[in-house]
C-alpha cells in the first residue's frame, strides 16, 4: 500500500531519497528551505562536482562507529552510481586517485537532472519551505516558518550539517532529531584549511607543491596523504591538508597537534641527501638555493633555509656534508605546529552529527521513532576528500528512501 514519504532537504542525499521512495511507489513531497534544490552541490568541486569516487574501500569514511556506513554502501555501491548516473543522462569523466566527474564538468548538470528525474517519478517539490517544527501524532505533521503544514506517513530527515552557512547550512535538522531523543556529537569543521603559528612559512602565500604529509597528534601520526598543499597567509590548505584535517578537527584545541611535511614524496633523509650530494657534485658553482630549480617552487628554497641556518646564496659546492644532512632531514620531515582549523565557512563537511548507535544501519531509520529515517551529512559519518561525501549521500540517499 503506497504512503506518503516526506523528504526534509533538497540537498544530494535529500533527492536521492526522494527518487528512491517514489520508484518503490510512495507519494513523496521533498521540503527545501531555499528556492534553489542542492546549492552546496552546485559549488562543490569549484563548481564541478566530484560526484563519487571508484574506490570503494570503507577505510575513506570515518565517524564515531566506522563500520556504521558498510551496509549503505553496500546496498548502492559505486557500480550502482556509476550506472544511476549513466542513466541520468550524465557523462562522467575519471580523473587521478579515482575521482568522477560529470563530462560537462558543471555541477549544475548534476542538479537539473536529478531534479527532472525526482518530477519525472512523481515527486512534489515544494522549495522555500524552511521547516519550523517536526511532531509524530501518529503520523508526522510538519509546519513550515510560513505556515504551510504537511503530513507524512514516515518522514527523511536530510538536511545536512552546518557547512556553508551562506547556502543554508545549518544544525536545523540535529536539533529536531535532538528533540526526538536522539543524540549528536561535537561537531567540528571537516576537510578544512588549518591555521599554523605565525613563521616565516607565511611568506609562502599562494605557492603549491605536491608534498607527502602527515598529521601529528602528540607526536605521533594519525594520518597521511600525497598531495598538493597550498601555503595559506593563515597557514594551511590544499587537497592533502583538507585530507588530514577530518582526523585531527576535534583534537586540536585539547592535544599537541602537528603536520610534518616532506617536500621531497617518496624520498626518506638518506636518500635525499644522497640525491643531492651527487646533484650539488656536478653543479657545485651554483647556490643552494638555485640548486633547488626544476624539483622545488622557486618561492620556497630562500624561505626554508634561512630556517634551517643555511643561506641560498651559499655556493653548493662549499656546504658541508653535515649541513647537506641538516637540509635533507629537515626538507623530508618539516614541522608545523597547528593552532586552529578555519571555520564551517570554508570546510568541505561536517565532522561529527547524530550518533548513529541509535539507528538502524540496514535502513537509516531511527529505532527510537518508528517511521523517521536519516541520510547524508546530519549523521555521524563523513569521507575523504574526493568524492567520497557524495558517495554517502547517494548510498545513504537511497536507502533512507525505501531502496535499501
Amino acid at each position: 500500500m503506497s504512503c506518503h514519504t516526506l523528504i526534509i532537504g533538497g540537498g544530494a542525499a535529500g533527492l536521492m531519497a526522494a527518487i528512491a521512495a517514489a520508484d518503490r511507489g510512495d507519494r513523496v513531497t521533498l521540503l527545501e528551505k531555499n528556492e534553489r534544490l542542492g546549492r552546496k552541490v552546485l559549488i562543490s568541486g569549484n563548481g564541478r562536482c566530484n560526484v563519487m569516487n571508484l574506490d570503494p574501500d570503507l577505510v575513506h569514511f570515518h565517524g564515531g562507529n566506522p563500520n556504521f556506513a558498510r551496509h549503505a554502501l553496500s546496498a548502492f555501491p559505486v557500480e550502482e552510481t556509476l550506472r544511476f548516473f549513466h542513466d541520468l543522462g550524465i557523462e562522467t569523466r575519471v580523473e587521478n586517485r579515482g575521482r568522477v566527474f560529470p563530462a560537462s564538468n558543471q555541477a549544475a548538470s548534476v542538479v537539473d537532472l536529478l531534479e527532472d528525474r525526482a518530477l519525472h517519478a512523481g515527486v512534489r517539490i515544494v522549495t522555500g519551505a524552511d521547516v519550523a517544527d517536526l511532531r509524530r501524532d501518529g503520523g508526522f505533521r510538519v509546519r513550515a516558518a510560513d505556515g504551510r503544514a504537511f503530513e507524512a506517513d514516515r518522514v527523511v530527515l536530510t538536511t545536512g550539517g552546518t557547512t556553508a552557512p551562506s547556502l543554508g547550512g545549518s544544525d536545523d535538522g540535529i536539533r529536531m532529531a535532538c528533540r526526538f531523543g536522539h543524540r549528536c556529537t561535537p561537531t567540528f569543521p571537516g576537510l578544512a584549511p588549518l591555521e599554523t603559528e605565525r613563521s616565516a612559512l607565511h611568506k609562502l602565500q599562494g605557492v603549491r607543491v605536491t608534498v607527502a604529509a602527515e598529521a601529528l597528534v602528540d607526536g605521533r601520526a594519525v594520518k597521511s596523504d600525497v598531495w598538493e598543499l597550498l601555503f595559506r597567509f593563515y597557514g594551511l590548505s590544499g587537497p592533502v591538508v583538507l585530507n588530514l584535517s577530518e582526523a585531527v578537527a576535534p583534537l586540536i584545541r585539547e592535544r599537541l597537534v602537528a603536520v610534518r611535511i616532506n617536500f621531497f614524496p617518496g624520498l626518506h633523509a638518506n636518500a635525499l641527501d644522497d640525491f643531492l650530494r651527487e646533484r650539488w657534485q656536478r653543479h657545485p658553482h651554483r647556490s643552494v638555493g638555485f640548486s633547488f630549480t626544476g624539483v622545488l617552487p622557486d618561492k620556497v628554497p630562500p624561505v626554508l633555509l634561512p630556517l634551517l641556518g643555511v643561506s641560498p646564496d651559499q655556493r653548493a659546492g662549499d656546504v658541508s656534508a653535515k649541513t647537506r644532512r641538516r637540509i635533507a632531514e629537515g626538507l623530508t620531515a618539516w614541522e608545523v605546529r597547528i593552532l586552529d582549523i578555519r571555520p564551517f565557512a570554508e570546510a568541505e563537511v561536517m565532522v561529527g552529527g547524530i550518533v548513529t548507535d541509535d539507528v538502524d544501519p540496514r535502513t537509516l531509520e531511527s529505532k527510537l521513532v518508528p517511521g523517521l529515517f536519516f541520510a547524508g551529512e546530519m549523521l555521524d559519518v563523513h569521507g575523504d576528500l574526493g568524492g567520497f561525501n557524495f558517495q554517502w549521500a547517494w548510498s545513504s540517499g537511497w536507502v533512507a528512501g525505501g531502496g535499501g
